[in-house]
């Protein structure tokens, strides 16, 4: 599987690919301690390539009431989100562009034909949609601090866009806190979204964005590092990986008074690890070996 994500409708969108990333490149690269104190040893790195080393074939499946099923055959593109905008507008996205390839979003219908491309820029970390068919993309450091062309303009400078079903910018994110990195994402509803930010400005380095009818309307400083996470009624569930930990720990915080209510782990039936995928709403997804789990913060609180 390539990707997880809820459509407009908020239906379930997987998209899977004959093989995942095709063409990645691995290499290693030594990791730096900014203070020089100790040495944190090598990483492995596989670089994305926007072009397969051979033609990829792509189901995008709607699950829902009436489940669907739109393909994509013989592209000579690494598509790396799949989701569906309107009732008959599906979406598919590379994550970054190059001189070569500038429009990263293929708009089609439910037969796989194209009705149009436009670009939301390079080096994007999340896109998520809701029921006014919007787009909202945040964007890696290397996106936001290098990502432009000659002839493109740096449109993920923001660290956060929201487009609409055409390409046009409707939102850019303007605030005296500056987004080194867009983190994770979750548009909650069509009037509101959050994100997580990474900023060196700030003592945590991380704060959550609060955007209310595409206005910033608070941000918190809350210290969290996580891919996804979830919200309901001032409550957050994120992941916590350390390195130093076996295994992955999912906090539920209390937002407004930056306190843990509970620690959790989410294991399968076999008490294996359960990888988490995407997060959106209240609830945070996760793959298993052959199933798709879910969980929502109202089934974690007192009587849930």
């Amino acid at each position: 599987m390539v990707s997880c994500s809820l459509g407009y409708d908020g239906n379930i969108n997987l998209l899977f690919a004959d093989k995942v990333y095709d063409n990645l490149k691995i290499r290693k690269v030594k990791n730096i301690d900014p203070l020089g104190k100790r040495d944190w040893g090598y990483r492995t790195v596989k670089n994305f390539k926007i072009v397969p080393s051979h033609p990829q074939n792509y189901r995008l499946f709607i699950l829902g009431n009436d489940n669907k099923i739109v393909e994509l055959n013989n592209k000579k593109i690494n598509y790396t989100h799949g989701l569906q905008i309107d009732n008959d507008m599906y979406c598919f996205i590379c994550r970054t562009i190059n001189t070569r390839y500038k429009n990263n979003v293929t708009i089609t219908n439910a037969a796989g034909k194209i009705i149009h491309k436009f670009t939301i820029g390079m080096e994007v970390i999340d896109v998520q949609t809701n029921r006014n068919h919007e787009l909202w993309v945040t964007y890696s450091d290397a996106g936001i601090n290098g990502g432009f062309f000659e002839d493109t303009p740096n449109i993920e400078a923001s660290g956060l866009n929201c487009f609409d079903a055409f390409g046009n910018i409707v939102y850019k994110y303007k605030n005296k806190l500056y987004i080194d990195e867009g983190r994770s994402l979750n548009v909650i509803s069509e009037n509101e979204t959050m994100i997580n930010i990474y900023a060196g400005t700030i003592k945590s380095w991380n704060a959550l964005g609060i955007i209310t009818n595409k206005k910033v309307s608070k941000i918190i400083e809350w210290g969290e590092f996580t891919r996804f996470f979830a919200y309901w009624d001032n409550k957050a569930l994120v992941e916590r990986n350390r390195s130093t930990e076996a295994k992955s720990k999912f906090a539920l915080l209390d937002i407004e008074k930056g306190t843990d209510i509970e620690i959790f782990e989410f294991l399968n039936e076999e008490g294996e690890k359960l990888n988490c995928i995407h997060g959106q709403g209240d609830k945070l997804f996760f793959l298993g070996k052959n199933c798709l789990y879910t969980i929502s913060i109202k089934e974690l609180m007192p009587g849930g």
